[in-house]
This record gives structure tokens, C-alpha cells and sequence, in this order.
């Protein structure tokens, strides 16, 4: 019990007065909190957690006090609700995926940064395993993360964005200019422009029939040539590669059936009406790292070139024979590229 006592230099006993719970806790049956999304490799008194509540109470306490111990705790400590993965050790780099998204997409950086950094990597509000279950607007998610990034007590950090995950990391650069040490921010744009075709009825029964059988068969040539390269996977990869389908399956079609309609209309507000953030990037001080693929539609690579003229301290690159995947296509070389940046740089 010695080891579970302090939450934020507050004593699991003091909690327990200010709750109005007057049992003892001194008994095998006392009182115990469970954290959840501990690290593994944490020793037992350091805790990452996305919320608490009291697993067992003394017989005396109702069910009915339970509940209401658990929301009191979540006000006094204003716990995230987001779902994240941590892993790795070293300079914090927090990872915002994109829509349709989680951030199991995002492991084609996190599986290889956290070989020498810090990763969180949340499932933003309403995407993943973090749930919604009303409409809100997109400065939620800013809430949400700093929340988060408090519990962490994660001061400092660099921000990798993808797509939308690029968008609400320029935003949360705004807000907390003093917390970010940089900003990777990857086929995303502060006035995000988009040149997609009109989608045809051919188009989405090609992508149905794609995206069911490499599914189940992950990477088969023969669905690639045959449905995928005249699927609407045209327009969001160039390199119809068996790799690129196995990201396609594994983790892009979950996180699009996992993807809320609250989160799809408040980005969809957003974009209505008309987002556009060029003027305040003056603003931003951190070094900045801007990435695009050649050929995406879904956020041209024109306004991410827009986006870093507008920063001050900003380095673009644009990949030939990409799309908005891009970092599914060529994951190497973007790897090695993020890495190079941050080493040049000396962000952290």
C-alpha cells in the first residue's frame, strides 16, 4: 500500500478523508486503486495512466458510493479519457494520427522512434478505443491531449502529425508555445486544400472489393492488380506494393470502422467552415519539419508548401511517385529523413 499512496503528492489516505469515506484502510480488505496503461517496464510507485477508479471497497461501502467515489475522483484529478500507447525511453514524442484514424496507424514511427524516444501515441476523442458519445468541436482534442500530456507530466515534447494529427499539432504549438520543442508534421497543411476527383459507383465497388480481400488476404498481387490499383486507394498511394497493403489491412480499415460519427462531423464543421491558420503560424517558434507526397490529393502537396513559407523556421520535402500514405509507401526513407531532421536540429 506504501507504494500505491502518492497521486500527485496526495496521499491515497488524504483522498480517502476528502472523499468522506471514514472505514479504515489499514486492512487486507482496505481500500486499492487501479491504474490502467501503466508501463510496463515502470517500477510500481511511477504511473502512466488515462484514468483510476477503486477496484474493491470495504463491504460496508454501497455500490451507489462507488459510483460516485469514481466521478469524484475524475474531477479531482480531470483524468484524460483518451486511450494511448507509451513505449520507449528518452526525449518525449507525442504522435497524432489522422481521419480515419488511431493510433495503431501511427506505428509505422512509433515501432521505430521509441528504439530512442519517448512515444505517446493517443487514440484521439472518438477514434481508436477513445470513445464519444456526443458531438463536440475540434478544440476538444486540444483538451483532451493537454490533459493527457499533464497526467504524463510531459513538459516538453515534439509533436509528429499526420494529416489531421499535422493540423491539431499546429494548434496545440499555438497554445503551448513554450512546451514544444518541434514539429514533424507529415501530409497535412494550416489551410488544408484537396484536388479528389468525383468518386463513381465503379470507384467504390472496386474499393469494396479491394479493401474485403486483402482484408482477409493481406498484400495478394492478384487483388492489388486486378481491384486495387482501380480502387480509390489510387488516391491515397502511388506504390501499389504487398507492404502498403499490409498497412492498408492491418490498420487502416480497422481505424476506419472504428472511427465515430461525432469525430467525422466535427472535422467536417471545421472544414466547412473553412479552416485556415496560415496567418497565425508567424507565431511559432519551434523548428519545424514538413513532409508530402508528390501526388496527394486528400491534402495537396501545394498547401504544405504553403504552410512552410508561412513558419519561420521550417524545412519542406516533397517525395516523387507518392500520396497522402506516403509514409506507408516509403517508410525507410521517411524514417531516416525524421531522424536526420531531429539529429540537425538538435530539438532534444
Amino acid at each position: 500500500m506504501a507504494e500505491l499512496a502518492n497521486i500527485r503528492g496526495v496521499t491515497l489516505v488524504e483522498l480517502i478523508e476528502k472523499l468522506g469515506i471514514k472505514k479504515s484502510i489499514d486492512t487486507a480488505d482496505s481500500t486499492l486503486v487501479k491504474y490502467t496503461h501503466r508501463r510496463q517496464d515502470a517500477p510500481l510507485g511511477r504511473f502512466n495512466f488515462s484514468y483510476l477508479y477503486f477496484i474493491s471497497l470495504e463491504s460496508a461501502v454501497s455500490e451507489n458510493r462507488v459510483t460516485l467515489i469514481k466521478k469524484k475522483i475524475k474531477f479531482m484529478f480531470q483524468l484524460s479519457p483518451l486511450h494511448f500507447q507509451h513505449k520507449g525511453e528518452g526525449f518525449p514524442i507525442l504522435c497524432l494520427h489522422g481521419h480515419p484514424g488511431s493510433s495503431q496507424c501511427m506505428s509505422v514511427f512509433t515501432n521505430s522512434l521509441s528504439q530512442n524516444f519517448q512515444i505517446i501515441a493517443p487514440d484521439l476523442r472518438g477514434y481508436g478505443k477513445s470513445s464519444a458519445k456526443t458531438n463536440f468541436e475540434m478544440t476538444q482534442h486540444l483538451i483532451d491531449l493537454e490533459t493527457l500530456l499533464e497526467q504524463l507530466q510531459i513538459s516538453r515534447y515534439l509533436i509528429l502529425g499526420w494529416s489531421l494529427g499535422g493540423i491539431i499539432g499546429m494548434e496545440l504549438a499555438l497554445r503551448n508555445p513554450q512546451q514544444i520543442a518541434g514539429l514533424i508534421l507529415i501530409g497535412t497543411a494550416a489551410k488544408p486544400r484537396s484536388n479528389h476527383p468525383p468518386i463513381s459507383w465503379q470507384d467504390n465497388l472496386y474499393t469494396g472489393l479491394a479493401g474485403i480481400i486483402n482484408y482477409f488476404l493481406p498484400g495478394w498481387q492478384w487483388n492489388i492488380d486486378t481491384f486495387g490499383k482501380r480502387s480509390l486507394f489510387r488516391y491515397l498511394i502511388q506504390r501499389h506494393t504487398p507492404a502498403t497493403y499490409q498497412y492498408l489491412a492491418k490498420e487502416a480499415v480497422p481505424a476506419y470502422w472504428q472511427t465515430s460519427r461525432f469525430a467525422t462531423r466535427a472535422l467536417n464543421k471545421a472544414l466547412r467552415a473553412g479552416y485556415n491558420k496560415l496567418a497565425d503560424l508567424s507565431q511559432i517558434e519551434s523548428p519545424c519539419l514538413l513532409l508530402a507526397g508528390e501526388s496527394d490529393r486528400h491534402i495537396t502537396p501545394e498547401s504544405s508548401q504553403e504552410t512552410a513559407v508561412h513558419l519561420k523556421n521550417a524545412a519542406w520535402q516533397c517525395y516523387a511517385n507518392t500520396a497522402h500514405l506516403f509514409p506507408w509507401e516509403i517508410p525507410h526513407q521517411v524514417l531516416t529523413d525524421i531522424e536526420n531532421w531531429i539529429e540537425l536540429t538538435r530539438v532534444c
